[in-house]
């Protein structure tokens, strides 16, 4: 995780190029905002899966990783901000909430700042998708997911074939 803080980012929005945060909870949606969209990408299957957890030390929020967890890690490869260590991959519990049942959802924050009506809107969910694909990779997501969320870890604008 690279942590920014909140209240500079809302103030900076748009300016000193500053394109959007990515956010979201593990196993949860993954969610981008530009400060005007809030883009919210659901699972494409039931499965959610594969769930993975990355760590450089086995331990939860409130306790050490249990035995029965520790007995299907392996090593991965070391990501852009573990200083080139390794880190220990291992299959995750799903969270109490699945994206799959709300699906993707998309959300103008100026017009709907309580997030209660989701858009319809092709032009704007393929560049908050664009966003997300990239900040995805800037935090070197696992390219698992990316699979999970229904899209590759590339994602483009298509070219006009019209001639």
């Amino acid at each position: 995780m690279q942590g920014r803080d909140l209240a500079l980012a809302t103030r900076t929005c748009g300016q000193q190029g500053w394109d959007g945060a990515l956010f979201g909870i593990h196993g949860g949606h993954v969610n981008v905002t530009d400060g005007r969209h809030v883009y919210m990408r659901g699972a494409v299957d039931v499965s959610n899966a594969p769930l993975e957890e990355y760590t450089l030390m086995p331990t939860h929020m409130r306790s050490r990783f249990a035995v029965r967890e520790l007995t299907e890690w392996e090593p991965a490869e070391p990501l852009s901000f573990t200083k080139g260590i390794r880190t220990m991959r291992m299959p995750a519990t799903p969270t109490w909430m699945n994206p799959w049942q709300h699906g993707t959802l998309l959300f103008d924050l100026d017009n709907d700042p309580a997030q209660e009506h989701p858009l319809r809107d092709d032009e704007t969910e393929l560049r908050m998708l664009q966003l997300l694909a990239r900040r995805m990779r800037e935090s070197d997501a696992p390219r698992s997911r990316f699979g999970v969320w229904g899209f590759p870890s590339t994602v483009n604008r298509p070219r006009n074939t019209s001639s």
